[in-house]
């Protein structure tokens, strides 16, 4: 059962799946890269356009993401987002890229099986 539940869980990330001999994907979260397509992305970029009226006024929001990947998160974003790799109203990106600065705050944590994978700031 431990296997067959762990590949329903993984389902949506199939990719990262880990065995359970090395810990599952708990296990090894400290020990490997889990999600180095960035996956991740296209659910913290789906929340975000959920929810970003509640962060800020504007209408015209900004957004940033791992250099060379902000299309393919402005493709789950409203047509009114833009891309500004300076001074973003929000940032969507894999937690293996360390966050955008502190002027910014965790918003939402896309994760699996408790795992953090992507993380949503908001501009302070």
């Amino acid at each position: 059962m431990g296997y067959q539940w762990g590949a329903i869980q993984a389902r949506k990330y199939e990719y990262i799946y880990f065995s359970p001999v090395v810990g599952g994907l708990p296990g090894s979260a400290n020990k490997y890269e889990i999600d180095y397509w960035a996956s991740c992305d296209k659910a913290g970029a789906q929340w975000l356009a959920q929810h970003y009226q509640q962060y800020t006024t504007k209408h015209n929001p900004s957004v940033q993401g791992i250099t060379y990947f902000e299309q393919l998160i402005m493709l789950y974003l409203p047509g009114n987002f833009h891309v500004d790799t300076q001074q973003p109203d929000f940032y969507v990106a894999p937690t293996w890229e360390n966050g955008a600065s502190s002027a910014y705050r965790v918003i939402h944590v896309e994760s699996s099986e408790n795992v953090p994978l992507c993380v949503v700031e908001a501009k302070d």
